[in-house]
């Protein structure tokens, strides 16, 4: 497969906005975006044997494979960028070096003519944890639109708490509660410097975006940074 594409990998902490700035992505220029949870949580909702086996898995309390998430991500890739899509947003991954080295590879090898772009979001972690706290997200596993209930977002929800985009519920996720989220941001931030060590190693720029700016401002920033007209 040889065709001109953009693989953007979204790197930052939960809350950081890489979501956000996915659906401005998607909504403006067309590309697609990957959230490897969202694509977890889809498949467990599926029902599917391999939906069942994450499932079990993740209610085990361990974690899911690189081996399982890197081929799950790799058919999605091969699937998006065989349908023309002219850029890809990876979202969450790859979470570790052995992920991202996984990755490098396969777009090296499969998607021949790809341009693969580091995007880290700078965001301090008392923002990520107001925004997480005070963000609810549709309950429709193919949609996943994210809402803000904080007093000077642009993406406020609506007041029947009804998704804009799909029209189903929306909610809280279990993960999203304050002390939740503070363990979580520490897990990132102790893999955080070795994923970008990595990217630096083999060459790959690290293009950072000032993410405690209002969306539409960074939404102005990523596409000046990455020279999309």
């Amino acid at each position: 497969m040889s065709q001109d594409h953009t693989v953007a990998l979204f790197v930052g902490p939960p809350g950081a906005g890489k979501g956000s700035l996915s659906g401005f992505c998607r909504r403006s220029l067309g590309w697609e975006q990957l959230s490897t949870g969202d694509l977890l949580r889809k498949c467990i909702s599926e029902g599917s044997e391999l939906g069942k086996q994450i499932d079990f898995i993740i209610k085990s309390g361990k974690l899911v494979s690189d081996e399982l998430i890197n081929s799950m991500v790799e058919q999605w890739l091969i699937e998006s960028c065989g349908q023309g899509m002219r850029g890809v947003i990876l979202d969450g991954y790859p979470r570790t070096v052995a992920q991202a080295k996984s990755l490098c590879e396969f777009v090296e090898k499969s998607l021949k003519g790809s341009r693969l772009k580091v995007v880290r979001f700078l965001v301090e972690d008392t923002v990520a944890v107001e925004r997480i706290s005070a963000r609810f997200v549709c309950t429709n596993k193919d949609c996943q639109a994210v809402y803000s209930g904080l007093k000077n977002s642009a993406m406020k929800p609506r007041e029947d708490m009804k998704c804009a985009q799909c029209g189903e519920q929306i909610g809280k996720r279990q993960d999203d509660k304050e002390s939740v989220v503070k363990d979580r941001l520490i897990t990132y931030r102790r893999h955080e410097k070795d994923l970008l060590d990595f990217y630096r190693d083999r060459g790959n720029q690290i293009i950072e975006c000032d993410a405690a700016q209002p969306l539409d401002e960074l939404f102005n920033e990523f596409k000046t940074l990455m020279n999309i007209r």
